[in-house]
């Protein structure tokens, strides 16, 4: 699914990353943890193609296509979605025109807007959105959680192939920590790597987990059962 081979990262002159080698198959979850400022949110940015930052040596390979020759949208093409830990607010532009055009430019089925409309409804309630969000602005006013939860209803709307979630559970209230233990188990055949600093994500069990300091990748592991034992023996 996903190989990164001595990957290497700048951000305006400042190396970020040095060196990391991973590799992710199809249908598996992989935690990346590690203190603040250590890479983990550079190579979500990264993975996702953010112009900012630039690969200075390695390579990534997405299902066998070097993914560093994709443009961003056709990365999104090609089932990948990021969750960044803050989202960005877009005035005039509802989530419901988003959600309807990002989800025809990405599947290329054109559904009718009542049936899109009662779509989104739904994936509104199982995230515990209320349905005035549907005519709201793009994270206009959103609290942190509210933001989350409407990453949780993309995320099931688009049903990614690889979805990489940067501190997904920041903000989040106790609906929202069971909405996103349920898009878990709805995504049952999406490969996940999940940015966290908490102890316990309801719903996910790694199969490798990840400790990343200061740009590099110092150690994975599984153990015990998909890694559990390796992360709680971690000292954040």
């Amino acid at each position: 699914m996903l190989v990164i081979k001595d990957l290497s990262v700048s951000y305006k002159h400042k190396q970020l990353i040095s060196a990391i080698s991973m590799s992710l198959a199809p249908g598996q979850r992989h935690l990346l943890v590690g203190p603040n400022g250590s890479g983990k949110s550079t190579l979500a940015l990264t993975l996702m193609g953010h112009p900012d930052y630039t690969v200075t040596h390695g390579e990534i390979f997405f299902n066998g296509t070097q993914l560093l020759a994709l443009s961003l949208e056709q990365r999104a093409r090609a089932g990948i979605f990021v969750v960044q830990q803050h989202a960005v607010a877009i005035p005039g532009l509802t989530t419901e025109i988003f959600l309807y055009e990002a989800y025809t430019m990405l599947t290329g089925n054109h559904v009718s807007k009542p049936a899109f409309h009662e779509k989104i409804k739904e994936l509104f309630s199982l995230v515990h959105l209320g349905p005035e969000f549907i005519d709201r602005c793009v994270n206009v006013g959103f609290s942190g959680g509210e933001q989350k939860k409407f990453e949780l209803a993309q995320l099931l709307l688009f049903r990614p192939k690889f979805a990489v979630l940067d501190e997904i559970d920041m903000g989040l209230d106790t609906d929202g920590m069971r909405a996103l233990e349920h898009v878990f188990s709805l995504l049952e055949h999406t490969t996940f790597l999940v940015i966290t600093h908490a102890r316990e994500l309801p719903g996910f069990n790694p199969d490798q987990v990840h400790f990343f300091t200061e740009g590099k990748l110092v150690t994975s592991r599984v153990t015990g059962v998909r890694g559990r034992e390796f992360y709680d023996q971690l000292s954040l």
